[in-house]
């Protein structure tokens, strides 16, 4: 028994389903070509491709703007922590000068310093030593005890308080 089957006057479309939408579209008008494939089709339909492309390029947008908002806060002096998607600004760790002049309300020996900031005495040493020498916002008060004390200068007790 030998059945003619009629010709078509097109050839039937060929049918792929997307693994990101579950549709079944057409293989030939919804499928980019990626010859690389097997079937020669891309693995997932136009529009999926179109939504992956524009998710990623508003992924890079946010952390572009994040880097810039980033640099920005460091040159404001502010320390940007970046925990998965959260970025919290936490204020900067201020350095060892800026500790002992904060501890500097009333005229302290350089032990007390060392106790108050935490800083052993070689960095309250160096600490006094950039305030005196190089900002100039701090000079010897005098003695107690063989032991010398050092105070803010008025000027700068009250500009920078």
């Amino acid at each position: 028994m030998n059945v003619e089957i009629p010709e078509l006057p097109f050839a039937p479309v060929s049918t792929k389903v997307c693994p990101l939408c579950n549709l079944e579209l057409s293989r030939e008008d919804d499928f980019g070509v990626v010859r690389a494939r097997p079937d020669g089709r891309n693995l997932y339909c136009k529009s999926c491709i179109r939504k992956k492309v524009t998710a990623s390029r508003q992924k890079r947008r946010l952390i572009r703007l994040a880097r810039q908002a980033a640099r920005q806060a460091a040159l404001d002096g502010i320390v940007v922590e970046r925990k998965g998607n959260v970025i919290a600004a936490i204020p900067a760790i201020p350095t060892p000068a800026e500790k002992v002049f904060r501890e500097l309300q009333a005229p302290l020996t350089q032990k007390t310093l060392h106790r108050l900031t935490g800083l052993s005495p070689d960095g309250v040493s160096e600490a006094l030593a950039e305030l005196m020498l190089v900002e100039g916002t701090v000079v010897r008060a005098g003695w107690v005890d063989g032991e010398r004390l050092y105070a803010r200068k008025e000027a700068d007790a009250r500009r920078r308080a």
